[in-house]
């Protein structure tokens, strides 16, 4: 089974054209969405997700398919410059980003080895530089596409587990240095996460989709109502409605 949502189409001519909109004033009581020209990558990426730390400064991700790799793209002052990522895998791709107001940073993604194995993909963003990240052990085949910090040391990443013929959603949960797999909730049929946030420490939500009959639709499992860590015990709790995690 196949995890990759764009899959590196070699066998066709397709020239992905990459654009930034931003909402800018326009008078006192009203705003205007312009397109502004990003910098100039490849022919064939995209971008997947943005992340502002301050009005002059954020970041974005995706995928620059013409090398087999993930893209970084960061806006200070007015312009959008391309970032050299670090070395990951020989093809692999980002889809989310988040920053703490520390400047402290964490992108996701997946590497794919072929079209039935894929891992996982963090980088870190401390001091100025991008890294690689070990992810936690979860399958031969799963990855991740949104990533949550509710501070420097805690935080949660969401993603899709492929490794049976039922797809399942990830959890990660990030704690002091350490990513922890959590396992989620149990949702009959197939389901995934693509996205997650957390309004506090404690406060958070993750959505993604559930699949019946080949048909894809929003996931409609309410779910964990996990304790703090400082708590102790930890449940899991579906209900209906996204998934919800409270302390």
């Amino acid at each position: 089974m196949v995890l990759a949502r764009n899959h590196y189409l070699k066998g066709f001519v397709t020239i992905f054209l990459p654009f930034v909109i931003v909402l800018l004033p326009h008078v006192s009581v009203c705003a205007e969405w312009t397109v502004v020209t990003p910098p100039n990558v490849n022919q064939y990426w995209e971008v997947a997700r943005v992340h502002f730390t301050s009005a002059l400064e954020g970041w974005a991700v995706g995928n620059h398919y013409g090398a087999d790799k993930g893209s970084l793209l960061h806006y200070q002052n007015g312009t959008w410059t391309m970032v050299t990522p670090p070395t990951v895998s020989g093809m692999w791709a980002l889809y989310g980003v988040d920053f703490t107001p520390t400047d402290e940073g964490w992108a996701v993604g997946y590497s794919r080895f072929n079209d039935d194995s894929h891992a996982g993909v963090l980088l870190r963003y401390q001091s100025g530089v991008w890294t690689s990240v070990i992810p936690p052990a979860v399958s031969w085949n799963w990855g991740l596409y949104g990533v949550a910090l509710t501070s420097d040391s805690e935080g949660w990443a969401v993603g899709r587990n492929s490794d049976n013929l039922i797809e399942t959603g990830v959890l990660l949960h990030y704690q002091n240095g350490t990513w922890t797999s959590i396992t989620p909730p149990t949702i009959s049929g197939t389901w995934y996460l693509n996205a997650v946030h957390f309004t506090s420490s404690d406060e958070g939500w993750a959505v993604g989709y559930a699949a019946s009959a080949g048909v894809f639709a929003p996931l409609s499992e309410r779910g964990m109502d996990i304790g703090h860590p400082s708590c102790g015990e930890r449940h899991l709790a579906p209900q209906r409605s996204p998934f919800h995690l409270t302390g």
